[in-house]
């Protein structure tokens, strides 16, 4: 039991480092774009006619969903989900901030550190009260754990678990992180465009080399996430690649239909994009990622049903 529940722990502090990783670095991209930290002064271009503050919000929603879907992959037991989602987000709030000062994006620590909420308001609190908050919040899940919890017990030794339950939380999960990539994009394009005001299309221009390093960054970050989660949501060896093929595929389908909600591209299917920066620049039509993603998911459910027949 301690064994499992300490592995746990360390795969859910893992993926909640990955994720303030992640934010720190969109949040990096805000800023630069807006150069005074404002959701409200953000530039709109003809480009752009999407409501940029309510991105943001469904951002942090996005975000929010998707601690609250690993916290309830962690565990099989209320207590213990309570505890990964504390333990997850404290880590979350409080890194995020941290590598965001690490970047010179924030100031000394007797300023105001912002607090983003999922509501039309912004709100900031001195940093102390964030670090002594998420240091309560820490100590908060170590006390479920011990005392409620007993660790962070999984349903291996107790009753089946309902696998269409599983999957629809991977797939939340997976489209929550690709929202989240989507709106990294949309940052992205509104960066580029004062590098190259006559951009045509997300292919074709010449990135600053900050913006391809943090870049790297965070698609690592990605791959990071999804990673910790198969180890979180997969029982065998082989389960636990169909959860990572599960939720990749997902997360790679609906990135571009969250970017065609947001900005309208791509255009058609047959759209050229990046698809990824490491280890080298990849370049293909849209159709090609979703057709893997197509195919990933058929072999993750095959797999799915394959070791837990007895559940279909």
């Amino acid at each position: 039991m301690r064994n499992r529940t300490v592995f746990r722990i360390s795969m859910l502090t893992i993926f909640g480092l990955a994720v303030a990783l992640f934010e720190a670095i969109v949040d990096y991209y805000l800023r630069r774009i807006t150069h005074s930290g404002s959701i409200t002064s953000l530039p709109l271009v003809p480009r752009f006619p999407t409501n940029m503050l309510l991105i943001e919000q469904t951002r942090e929603v996005a975000v929010i969903v998707l601690l609250a879907s690993i916290a309830w992959l962690a565990s099989g037991n209320r207590w213990g989900k309570l505890a990964a989602f504390t333990w997850i987000f404290a880590i979350w709030a409080l890194f995020s901030r941290i590598f965001l000062f690490m970047a010179g994006e924030l100031t000394r620590p007797k300023s105001a550190w912002m607090i983003s909420i999922p509501a039309p308001m912004q709100s900031y609190a001195p940093v102390w009260i964030v670090i002594v908050a998420t240091m309560l919040m820490l100590g908060c899940s170590l006390w479920m754990l011990r005392s409620k919890a007993d660790g962070l017990s999984d349903t291996s030794s107790g009753p089946r678990v309902n696998y269409a339950v599983t999957l629809a939380l991977l797939t939340v999960l997976a489209i929550a992180m690709a929202h989240l990539e989507g709106v990294v994009v949309v940052y992205i394009r509104a960066i580029l465009l004062h590098y190259s005001p006559h951009m045509s299309g997300f292919h074709q221009f010449d990135a600053p080399s900050w913006l391809m390093s943090a870049e790297r960054i965070r698609e690592a970050c990605t791959i990071v996430m999804i990673f910790a989660v198969s180890m979180l949501a997969g029982k065998s060896k082989w389960e636990k690649f169909a959860v990572f093929m599960w939720v990749f595929a997902f997360w790679d389908i609906f990135y571009y239909v969250s970017l065609k909600v947001c900005t309208g591209w791509p255009e058609s299917l047959g759209t050229l994009d990046v698809l990824f920066l490491i280890p080298v620049v990849w370049v293909e039509p849209v159709w090609f990622p979703v057709l893997i993603s197509i195919l990933m998911i058929v072999i993750a459910f095959l797999i799915f049903r394959k070791e837990n027949r007895t559940a279909y």
